[in-house]
């Protein structure tokens, strides 16, 4: 009979485990948040956008310029450098009864190790910093074109998105770690509506003239 339930505490144990290496509260591998500058300097809470169609504020993919921000990330690990993955990012907007879809970003940077005693850095990668800050889209191309076809089953603009994300990456020593999450809201606005103007007296031509 005990050997019976240290054979299931096993199993439990087994199911529990994700394919990810343990970092509970990203105490090895560390998402810092959002940020409005590549140097981490200020931190971004907030964000703001339409869900009108693509304006010159947009690339030319059709990203949002309004909803990209700098994604931070930090190295904890002593000898092992990390190369990052990619950003995972999850969506609730309260109230609605339609909710968007879960998506990801690539996120490629490379967080040489806090501790540089016997590192594994390659060749040429002395000057590396532990910490990096990458400008990634809060709201993807495809998650605005989401939220755009479920407008009618959206609240009344104005209203908030609640963003929460995670970074996953893996170490020189092959370990795969997800981060902490952390979150932003981004507030959605009425779109912005320009009534048509009247033409004036000078509009109109006069026809002895021609």
């Amino acid at each position: 009979m005990v050997k019976n339930l240290i054979v299931a505490g096993f199993a439990l144990v087994s199911m529990g485990c994700g394919s990810a290496t343990n970092n509970d509260q990203g105490v090895s591998f560390t998402f810092l948040g959002f940020f409005e500058d590549n140097a981490g300097a200020n931190t971004a809470s907030s964000l703001t956008t339409t869900l009108g169609s693509i304006t010159d504020t947009e690339t030319s993919d059709g990203t949002d310029t309004s909803l990209l921000t700098y994604f931070g990330t930090a190295n904890n690990l002593s000898g092992q450098f990390i190369r990052t993955q990619r950003a995972y990012i999850s969506y609730r907007i309260p109230g609605s009864a339609v909710q968007p879809p879960d998506t990801s970003v690539a996120y490629s940077a490379f967080l040489a190790p806090a501790d540089a005693g016997n590192s594994s850095l390659p060749p040429g990668a002395g000057g590396a910093s532990a910490t990096n800050f990458s400008k990634l889209p809060v709201i993807t191309s495809a998650v605005k074109t989401w939220l755009n076809l479920q407008r009618n089953s959206l609240p009344e603009a104005p209203f908030d998105i609640e963003a929460t994300a995670s970074v996953v990456g893996a170490t020189s020593a092959g370990d795969v770690y997800e981060s902490n999450i952390a979150s932003i809201t981004i507030s959605v606005l009425p779109d912005v509506v320009i009534p048509p103007t009247e033409g004036t007296v000078s509009d109109v031509v006069d026809p002895e003239a021609l």
